[in-house]
């Protein structure tokens, strides 16, 4: 992850929970889970990325996530 926030020139900090401790702390409901908050750390969305599945066909667009 580290080499794919590189390439990509991440600009936020992100979390690789490999102990899932963080999402059962703060009740992750899907796999990834999305918090952002604002410049006072107050949470301003949580939820999926898109309505994309393995198990369906929809085009990962991030579409949840452009809004913010």
């Amino acid at each position: 992850m580290i080499e794919f926030q590189i390439e990509r020139k991440f600009e936020f900090p992100y979390l690789f929970d490999e102990s899932q401790a963080v999402a059962k702390a703060y009740d992750a409901a899907c796999t990834p889970d999305f918090y952002f908050f604002d410049e006072k750390l107050d949470l301003i969305y949580r939820g999926q990325m898109d309505d994309s599945r393995p198990s369906n066909t929809k085009e990962v667009t991030g579409e949840d996530l452009i809004r913010f």
